[in-house]
């Protein structure tokens, strides 16, 4: 439950649940009416996202792990039409407060609350840093800086002739 400046409230519904196959399933239903349905494989990854709008699906997406990194993330919006997105990493860079899961943009569509924000319902925290993002023959380099105890402080993605940029600081030893 939310209370928003002018003092009403808004109430969530949130349900943790297994499925026939024991699989983890999260519910969580927004005030609108409409249902993020997560599923979770036996690593406690995040599998499977369904968005439902008015009870129809409005965008899923399946994703593919290995060693404890997305590889593939098959996204399926509600015309039917499929984006395959592809993951490399740098093993030698550990993950660090859930940048991988930043840079990925891994969220859920529609959710009010912001992508740190989410924790445990994103299930497990990938392992490594992504250094390239490729959807069909297009590829989006990632280069990272890092402070003197290797936690990255900015990320750089290019996206076809854009550059994005994030900045992070830490303020704790």
């Amino acid at each position: 439950m939310d209370k928003s400046p002018s003092g009403a409230t808004k109430t969530y519904q949130y349900t943790i649940t297994k499925d026939s196959q024991g699989r983890i399933i999260s519910i969580f239903e927004p005030i609108f009416g409409n249902q993020h349905v997560i599923t979770y494989n036996a690593e406690g990854y995040l599998s499977t996202v369904e968005y439902r709008v008015n009870g129809k699906m409005y965008v899923s997406s399946k994703r593919i792990y290995k060693d404890g990194n997305m590889v593939e993330n098959t996204v399926t919006d509600d015309q039917g039409r499929v984006n395959v997105y592809k993951y490399t990493y740098d093993l030698t860079k550990k993950n660090y407060s859930r940048i991988a899961e930043y840079a990925l943009g891994i969220e859920l569509p529609a959710f009010s609350a912001g992508k740190f924000l989410l924790g445990p319902m994103l299930g497990e925290s990938l392992k490594n840093l992504p250094v390239k993002a490729q959807l069909g023959s297009e590829e989006s380099p990632m280069t990272y800086q890092f402070d003197s105890r290797s936690r990255p402080t900015q990320l750089t993605i290019l996206i076809k002739k854009t550059t994005l940029q994030s900045f992070w600081e830490y303020n704790c030893p």
